[in-house]
């Protein structure tokens, strides 16, 4: 089967309750979204953890969290029993968190450069209908999410409130809010990527 088909027809069969680490991650790899459920049940509130030692933001470590299992979902085809399962979502987690990390510390260093010019220039012509043409994607895509899942997406992003915030303002769960950031981020970077890498 190839790795398009794997993307677009996710099972749902519920796994067993008491199923090991190794058995969730082969019906992960047989298309089973209820095991990727499962997993995330197991190890998002170790990931917070671990990630949040490494960035000292609770917020930003939700986002690490939501960005692991996206990836752990895109990467199901790719994993081998050659070690724990828990070892290799942390990996994962911990490399997101690093990425963070240096991306933070590249904005800041910008930042600075940007207060230590001198030139006032305004942007260019090209500049100018880059940053337009952006607005729009992420416009269109915010619009073509699913209500709820922009809901949420858009109480995060805009709004700043944390998970707990928004299930008690939405009355749903947690785990739900998590499930449609995680959702609402991969359809965004889908939706982004199709409409920059194929403008026009």
């Amino acid at each position: 089967m190839a790795a398009s088909q794997h993307a677009a027809s996710p099972r749902l069969t519920s796994p067993p309750a008491r199923a090991t680490d190794d058995a969730l991650m082969e019906l992960l790899r047989q298309d089973d979204a209820l095991a990727l459920h499962e997993l995330m049940q197991r190890f998002w509130r170790p990931i917070i953890d671990r990630v949040s030692r490494i960035l000292d933001d609770p917020d930003s470590a939700a986002d690490i969290a939501q960005q692991t299992f996206i990836q752990l979902w895109q990467r199901r085809m790719q994993w081998h029993p050659s070690g724990s399962v828990q070892a290799y979502v942390f990996r994962i987690a911990r490399n997101g968190a690093l990425n963070e990390r240096r991306a933070r510390l590249a904005r800041e260093d910008a930042v600075d450069r940007q207060g230590r010019a001198k030139s006032g220039a305004p942007p260019t012509p090209l500049q100018s209908l880059e940053e337009h043409e952006l607005r729009d994607a992420l416009a269109g895509a915010l619009h073509r999410l699913p209500a709820r899942r922009k809901e949420v997406y858009l109480l995060a992003r805009t709004g700043g409130l944390s998970h707990l915030e928004i299930s008690e303002r939405m009355g749903i769960s947690r785990q739900t809010v998590a499930n449609q950031m995680t959702a609402a981020v991969a359809d965004l970077r889908r939706d982004l990527s199709l409409i920059l890498d194929h403008p026009g």
